[in-house]
């Protein structure tokens, strides 16, 4: 007999190992020197300790207790790939001893599936110190739920997870990380759903969570009304976030938003915000406090170009942001505004003009001005030097930005860029046929500045 049943517990074990699992869980099984459970839905039931792969824990929950029975040590907790779990309470799933590790088995969709469902305060929480909780797939399928996934250990890791959101089923946030050091949230994809019912605030909530790393996050979807990633009340400091993508569908805007004294690193972030305006939210996309923003940039909703948005950029060979001013008719023989500027300081590389219909055969100079909102109109070139007579299609034309120069026949950036506040930028050719487009460059220098088409 007991022959017979080492050959079960070994043609188990050889099922759970014809799955792939990550290359690191090794180190954990050496580390806990015997003290491992095991969990399958499919064989499993309450009768059984778990110590064994012919002996499975029917739930991690009941893997956790019988860990908590007999032993002090760091427990590994291997749950099968076909394992399936449901959360329906507040406190049904706490990872809530010391040096605990809970991994699944498997790879993509071949992995534990856990599914949140009934009741609004249902949630995975990792509450014990040095934890480590990775390799799951985990399903949404409440709508509103407050906080799905708690990481409220100190020293706590949650990695390779897929998060899910069902049609309709929406979080309000989707991982909250408590005021503890240490917690590192690796390799994760959240993909939220845009229900527009305004019951989704973030994707990923921290407060007061000092020393925290973000890395390899993708998260996308969601109308997150109150930022990808948001900090309220008790500020993070000495975070790292690095190799994110993070995408709203809120016409809020909002990829982090931090408490005013956050500090810490942002490095390689690509964003993308909610529609194609969305432009002229860039300077209300990034709100991080203190923190210092490096390689981050922002792409805008049906459109081709991606934007800097961090602080490096602003002082790098980057053009910055483009905007442009469609063909019109500014060709009045008085001034035409083409942009304005909004919201604060904003440095201007250069404007480009365009001929999109050929200039009428008179004498015709090109002046282009700026006027703040609060101040004397300034000339950006000198005028009645280059002319436009008859000029063809397809003619480019731009101001150097110094009063003295006359119009250049080509397109050019600013010799030097210029600091303009609020205000507008005008031209005044001749009153005489033709038409023209014109494009600008620019780098907010302020939250909230922007250059739009006047």
């Amino acid at each position: 007999m007991a022959g017979s049943a080492r050959s079960v517990e070994r043609l188990a074990w050889d099922k759970f190992a014809e799955f792939a699992y990550p290359a690191w869980y090794g180190t954990f099984i050496n580390e806990a020197s015997g003290s491992v459970f095991f969990v399958d839905s499919v064989a499993g039931n309450i009768e059984k300790s778990g110590r064994t792969p012919a002996n499975p824990c029917a739930t991690i929950a009941q893997a956790l207790a019988s860990a908590r029975a007999v032993t002090s040590r760091h427990a590994v907790i291997l749950v099968a790939p076909w394992h399936t779990e449901t959360i329906d309470a507040d406190g049904d799933l706490d990872v809530d001893e010391n040096d605990v590790s809970v991994i699944g088995l498997g790879g993509g969709d071949n992995r534990p599936l856990l599914t949140i469902s009934t009741a609004t305060d249902a949630n995975i929480t990792v509450s014990g110190s040095g934890c480590l909780f990775a390799n799951m797939r985990i399903s949404m399928a409440i709508d509103a739920c407050a906080t799905p996934i708690v990481m409220s250990g100190a020293g706590s890791t949650l990695k390779d997870i897929d998060y899910v959101e069902a049609s309709a089923c929406e979080a309000v946030d989707v991982i909250s990380v408590g005021a503890v050091a240490r917690v590192t949230l690796e390799n994760i994809r959240i993909e939220g759903i845009n229900t527009t019912d305004g019951d989704a605030d973030s994707a990923i909530h921290l407060n007061g969570c000092d020393q925290l790393v973000i890395r390899n996050v993708v998260a996308r979807g969601g109308d997150w009304a109150d930022g990808v990633i948001q900090n309220e009340t008790d500020e993070v400091l000495d975070l790292l976030i690095e190799n994110c993508t993070l995408q709203t569908e809120a016409t809020e805007n909002k990829i982090m938003a931090f408490d005013s004294a956050a500090t810490g690193f942002i490095r390689n972030v690509t964003a993308r915000l909610a529609g194609a305006d969305a432009v002229k939210e860039i300077g209300n996309a990034f709100s991080v406090g203190d923190c210092n923003m490096h390689d981050v940039y922002v792409a805008v909703q049906d459109t081709d170009v991606c934007y800097p948005a961090d602080a490096s950029s602003r002082i790098d060979s980057r053009l910055g942001i483009m905007v442009s001013k469609a063909t019109a008719d500014v060709l009045t023989g008085s001034a035409v505004n083409i942009f304005t500027i909004a919201g604060g300081r904003v440095l201007v590389k250069g404007i480009i003009g365009e001929i999109t219909t050929q200039i009428g055969a008179v004498q015709c100079f090109a002046q282009f001005t700026y006027t703040p909102t609060a101040g004397e109109a300034q000339l950006l070139n000198a005028a009645a030097v280059t002319d436009f007579n008859a000029d063809a299609v397809g003619t480019l034309f731009s101001p150097t930005g110094r009063v003295a120069d006359e119009v250049a026949k080509m397109g050019q950036m600013f010799e030097g860029p210029l600091v303009l506040e609020a205000g507008v930028i005008s031209i005044t050719m001749a009153n005489t046929t033709g038409s023209v487009k014109f494009d600008l460059w620019y780098v907010p220098l302020e939250a909230g500045a922007s250059v739009v088409s006047a």
